[in-house]
């Protein structure tokens, strides 16, 4: 009986000692990081930002309440931005861009197509392979939902990875360049799923 006891709390001494060495390591990892955008930003060589996602648009990207890291830089095609959401007030939002200023696009039997070209879209691809029937991102033409048939100068067209249950550029058409914060450079919180992007 005695024997069963301490296996008992060595085992429960060792689980300790593992739990406070995961957060001593998660400590110093954050310590470090803070450090590191500290010494970015008073070097100046990069403009950051943090937001925070809010919504299911960008599942399985990003989630709801996920902290991102944004640096102030031109967006370019599939980027992640940060922006201000059209038509609401003080709401902002992560959306990927996939139509820059000029651009034509379409998509037709759940494919993009830009300028004439088909465009793999390689982040929507555990998302498709769930559905079970259907598209993911059903027909439309630039035309159609907005009435231009190129991404007017200084404007975005941007959608949500979640397609099926996005409000994006489908809803509010066009973001203009104003209205976009930065580039999405990094997930940093929750910790255990920090991602570059």
């Amino acid at each position: 009986m005695a024997k069963r006891k301490k296996r008992r709390s060595t085992s429960t001494l060792r689980r300790r000692k593992k739990a406070q060495e995961r957060k001593r390591k998660l400590k110093a990892f954050v310590l470090a990081f803070s450090i590191m955008i500290v010494i970015l930003l008073a070097a100046g060589s990069l403009t950051v930002s943090f937001g925070q996602m809010s919504g299911y648009s960008m599942m399985p990207e990003l989630s709801n309440g996920d902290v991102v890291l944004i640096t102030k830089e031109q967006p370019k095609a599939f980027d992640l931005v940060y922006l201000k959401t059209p038509n609401k007030v003080n709401e902002r939002s992560v959306r990927r861009v996939i139509g820059m200023p000029g651009d034509e696009l379409y998509y037709q039997d759940d494919q993009l197509v830009v300028n004439g070209q088909g465009k793999t879209e390689r982040y929507l691809n555990s998302r498709k392979a769930d559905l079970v029937e259907g598209v993911l991102t059903p027909d439309f033409t630039l035309e159609k939902l907005t009435g231009k048939n190129k991404v007017p100068q200084g404007h975005y067209f941007v959608l949500g990875d979640n397609r099926q249950g996005a409000t994006d550029s489908r809803d509010y058409h066009f973001v203009k360049q104003s209205e976009i914060i930065g580039v999405v450079a990094a997930r940093v919180f929750p910790l255990d799923a920090i991602k570059t992007y």
